[in-house]
């Protein structure tokens, strides 16, 4: 046998096991990584219960922070974890690419302090859904806008406004799905 053929002998061998070893790998994390699948009947009452709205392209969904997370609080609740357990079905159902989870506050606080409370809840949010078992193609970032984009906490009388603070304080998510087909 030649060296050349001898080269090409330990090249096919070793792609022809590094390749079998990583095709296990494959098969092991993917098997580790099943994710629960959800029918389209399961999938539209999740999207009901969170009020989540669809475009062609995203699926929007805010959940209000006094469901998720205790006033002035980053920690998410008991009771957030059925919440956030609907947005990662819908995640696994339809979501590919990126999911941009956003963190919002009222100006009820200063600027720094606002700013730091959503970017801590939106992270929190984050972490949880990163924690749970979700298609390899989705990747989780986030963010916080404190209370940059709200709507005026104030009546045109200088009173508070109750229910604009309330949807101040608010994650929104973002969910890109598969690109439509085109015509």
């Amino acid at each position: 046998m030649t060296k050349d053929m001898r080269l090409i002998t330990i090249l096919f061998l070793s792609l022809f096991f590094f390749g079998s070893a990583c095709t296990n790998r494959n098969k092991e994390k993917a098997k580790e990584q099943q994710v629960a699948i959800v029918t389209d009947e399961e999938y539209y009452k999740i999207a009901k219960e969170l009020k989540a709205t669809e475009s062609s392209s995203e699926i929007f969904i805010n959940l209000p922070t006094d469901v998720i997370f205790d006033e002035g609080q980053a920690t998410l609740t008991e009771d957030s974890f059925s919440w956030l357990e609907g947005v990662v079905k819908m995640i696994n159902a339809k979501g590919v690419g990126n999911v941009m989870i956003t963190g919002f506050s009222d100006d009820s606080v200063e600027p720094a302090i606002a700013q730091k409370l959503s970017a801590e809840r939106a992270k929190a949010v984050a972490d949880w859904i990163n924690g749970q078992k979700l298609k390899i193609s989705v990747h989780i970032s986030s963010q916080g806008v404190g209370n940059r984009f709200g709507l005026p906490n104030k009546n045109p009388d200088g009173s508070d406004n109750p229910e604009n603070q309330a949807k101040n304080r608010r994650v929104e998510i973002v969910i890109k799905k598969a690109n439509p087909p085109q015509q």
